[in-house]
């Protein structure tokens, strides 16, 4: 019900929000409007949105390739305050480390060189799950993640806590850096071949979401080591209102419930690839793409308008 018309940034984004958080400034007043029109708790916000105004606040413009890419985005929020606190606690104290075995500093190297983007083929990305997810294992995990979300001075015991994450790995190779992406699925059927493999997967770490903007959500380990993607992005929709509007979307999660159906998991494909696909809003352009027509009629005596 709240009304934001032409805001000055340029921008405004709102990912389930209330809507004083949909700019880096919060113009909006919630005491200027009724509990049922404004219908939120004030400031509430999440990650994904905060992910967006960050992107769009530091942006001058937005190409439509820009556009697509944080409509598609794969970036784990708040990852690269994981990654230099861990940094940060290894320089403090070096001969923490100094023990270890090579493969385990080889470890810790590539958590420190994660770019934080959980692509489908990112070996690297693998680590850091695993390293966040045995870090929320440790010793309250929720006080820690707290302090290094707000970028605050950790405790030496918590620091000890980030570069302990990683010694559990040290025993299990299973998780090093060579295991294949644990979204990984097989070319084992046509289906599977068909939908291919997906990023931007989230998981929980300890009592932490590690997120994207796709959010796209993986059930348990298979008996064959693999996650099957079962939500997320249904629809992702980006429209530029250009004369004429360009439109461009995907349906991963199906177009038809027929498994031999060429619709069946077609734009699954698209998903795993990172693209959308155009949509059509002109009568002249949708006829260049029709493959079957069908004629419906009204019986006799009933209304046809």
């Amino acid at each position: 019900m709240v009304v934001v018309e032409d805001p000055e940034a340029g921008y405004m984004a709102n990912d389930k929000i209330s809507p004083d958080m949909m700019k880096t400034q919060r113009t909006v007043d919630a005491k200027r409007y009724s509990f049922e029109t404004f219908f939120d708790l004030s400031g509430f916000t999440n990650s994904g949105n905060q992910q967006t105004v960050e992107v769009l606040s530091a942006a001058s413009a937005i190409s439509r390739q820009d556009a697509l890419d944080l409509a598609l985005d794969e970036k784990w929020s708040g990852s690269e305050a994981g990654i230099n606190a861990l940094e940060h606690a290894i320089n403090k104290d070096p001969s923490a480390i100094g023990s270890e075995s090579a493969e385990l500093r080889r470890f810790e190297d590539r958590i420190v060189h994660f770019d934080g983007f959980a692509r489908k083929d990112s070996a690297n990305a693998l680590d850091y799950l695993y390293w966040r997810t045995a870090v929320g294992q440790g010793p309250d995990p929720d006080a820690l993640a707290e302090k290094v979300e707000q970028h605050e001075e950790l405790a030496a015991a918590q620091e000890s806590a980030l570069i302990a994450g990683a010694a559990p790995l040290r025993i299990s190779s299973r998780y090093m850096g060579s295991l294949k992406p644990p979204w990984e699925t097989s070319t084992g059927s046509d289906v599977e071949a068909r939908a291919g493999r997906s990023g931007g997967v989230k998981f929980r770490a300890g009592g932490e979401d590690l997120t994207t903007l796709r959010a796209m959500e993986a059930g348990s380990l298979d008996s064959q080591g693999r996650r099957w993607v079962w939500a997320g992005q249904r629809l992702p929709c980006l429209t530029i209102f250009s004369d004429p509007i360009q439109s461009f979307t995907s349906a991963p999660f199906r177009q038809s419930d027929h498994p031999h159906s060429t619709h069946y998991i077609d734009q699954a494909r698209l998903a795993s690839d990172h693209q959308l696909k155009p949509n059509y809003f002109n009568r002249s352009d949708l006829m260049k793409h029709v493959v079957s027509t069908q004629m419906i009629r009204a019986p006799d005596g009933l209304p046809t308008n």
